[in-house]
């Protein structure tokens, strides 16, 4: 039986392609728990096409750091062990808590384990933290790598020469973020002329020097063009901390909303003339619809995203970010490149190999 794990609505975004592409095989979906999805499934109209249960009831979610993160991952990775049996496989994705545990869970059982989206490296393990170091481990763990492009899939060739079932079917993403724009289609945006701002990443929030910077590039771009904040709690929590939260929310040409569910904010994205963003899938979301981004980061995983010229990485430098960002307001970029991460069709191709797996 094919077993996907799945922990965060990010995994989920990602992976409900995939799981409908299995609708003919014996598979079960496990949540861990680590968020509560239901209303994400419900959102997908897919909550009573799929066959899942919760690991352990759901939780809100939790603020990482390295202790209680081994302590989370090595408890479920246990108790996942005794849901799996000897023939079956297990899928997982990305670069969070929950990945780690199916993947060592499956590691532990000596089964398979297929890795979506592997074979993104930032070569920092402290940028971004903790999911650059997971990234490594669940690729060692993986008898199947299913990487999302051609330098992702010689990233695993090097670090792992070994790994003979590698292959590069394109980012998931692609299939779920089109899926979710065509859900959405009928919800209506009441701004023309904006920018879309996203910021979450543990590495800046847990930095005064950086979240100072990243408001200012916020304050400067406003200046040219009235910005869209979906704030997510954590972030708040720390510009108020930090004394800069004020700065946003006096600001006329900024409008501070609640966090957007996923279908609402691909539409918000599709729309926008530019984004702000420090996220990871959010970057090759932005190529999907053709946006141009500054990523307010010191590094990024998703480097041929960089060679689209969509994509910019900021490394929080002030002076040279206006100058792009200008750049990109004037409509100075390549909107003609051919998307490194693949087209629509990544699941489908997932899944045909999983099918003819235990042939190989």
């Amino acid at each position: 039986m094919i077993k996907f794990v799945i922990g965060t609505r990010a995994e989920l975004i990602k992976m409900i392609p995939v799981i409908l592409e299995a609708k003919d095989l014996e598979y079960e979906v496990i949540f861990t728990g680590q968020h509560n999805v239901d209303y994400l499934l419900e959102k997908f109209q897919i909550k009573d096409k799929i066959n899942y249960k919760y690991l352990t009831k759901p939780r809100k979610g939790f603020e990482l750091n390295t202790k209680e993160a081994i302590k989370f991952g090595l408890k479920y990775s246990f108790l996942l062990k005794k849901h799996l049996d000897k023939n079956d496989i297990v899928i997982v994705h990305g670069d969070t808590i929950s990945t780690l545990i199916g993947a060592f869970a499956g590691y532990m059982k000596r089964i398979k384990v297929a890795h979506i989206e592997s074979g993104l490296r930032s070569w920092d393990p402290f940028e971004p933290f903790p999911e650059e170091i997971i990234r490594n481990t669940v690729d060692y763990f993986s008898t199947i790598l299913f990487v999302v492009s051609k330098l992702t899939y010689r990233n695993i060739k090097r670090q792992f020469p070994w790994k003979k079932h590698v292959y590069n079917t394109g980012n998931t993403i692609n299939d779920s973020a089109l899926l979710a724009y065509k859900l959405g289609k009928d919800i209506e945006i009441y701004e023309e002329d904006y920018g879309l701002v996203s910021v979450h990443r543990h590495e800046n929030l847990k930095s005064k020097y950086r979240m100072a910077k990243i408001v200012k590039i916020i304050l400067e771009t406003a200046k040219r063009i009235k910005l869209i904040i979906p704030m997510y709690e954590n972030t708040k929590k720390a510009l108020v901390n930090y004394g800069l939260y004020d700065y946003l929310i006096k600001n006329r040409n900024i409008k501070i909303v609640e966090p957007m569910d996923y279908i609402t904010f691909i539409k918000y994205l599709a729309n926008s003339r530019i984004l702000l963003t420090d996220g990871g899938s959010i970057q090759e979301e932005s190529l999907i619809f053709k946006i141009p981004s500054i990523l307010l980061r010191m590094k990024t995983e998703r480097i041929e995203g960089l060679l689209t010229g969509l994509n910019y990485l900021s490394k929080l430098d002030i002076k040279e970010t206006i100058k792009k960002i200008d750049e990109y307001l004037e409509g100075k970029y390549n909107k003609d490149f051919i998307n490194p991460y693949g087209k629509p069709g990544s699941s489908k191709k997932i899944m045909r190999i999983l099918k003819n797996y235990r042939a190989i």
